[in-house]
């Protein structure tokens, strides 16, 4: 019944079930230990103690295990067809020289503020946060808030 246990445990990680499998695991562990307690009491107490060690251990270990499944990938979302799995590069930060903007001063935006995103203001690119809904590339907009490094803009 441990044996079985254990290839149920192992199923579980590849098959979906809803829980069933490991369900039928569980009832499987505790029947063994139940079986060798009636073999004899110290045979039994050894499982128990056993099965309550290692069942953490391989539930860490079906978790590590899972993500790297086939069936896995099959039920994650990805990203569109066509698009490739390397992570997206992410323009580098611009840091705006607030001391040379002020609100009010307007310019255009060249990435899409979602909220954050890149504007040409005053001739610099400028790291900015659309100040309500999300702005898209090459519109203008105006600057309505200045706090430190933050740079709130509208589109006018």
């Amino acid at each position: 019944m441990l044996g079985l246990a254990v290839l149920l445990f192992l199923m579980e990680v590849f098959i979906p079930s809803g829980g069933i499998i490991g369900l039928l695991a569980a009832i499987a562990v505790v029947t063994g230990v139940v079986l060798m307690f009636q073999v004899n009491t110290t045979l039994g107490l050894i499982s128990a103690i056993v099965c309550i060690v290692a069942i953490p251990f391989v539930i860490a270990a079906m978790m590590k295990l899972w993500p790297n499944t086939p069936l896995f990938r099959l039920l994650v979302l990805r990203g569109p067809e066509g698009e490739s799995e390397e992570p997206v590069r992410q323009t580098p930060r611009v840091i705006p020289e607030a001391a040379d903007l002020k609100v009010g001063d307007e310019g255009t935006t060249e990435t899409y503020l979602r909220p954050v995103g890149i504007c040409r203001i005053n001739g610099k690119r400028v790291e900015c946060i659309a100040d309500g809904d999300l702005i898209p590339a090459g519109k203008a907009v105006r600057i309505t808030h200045i706090d430190g490094l933050q740079i709130k803009v509208i589109q006018s």
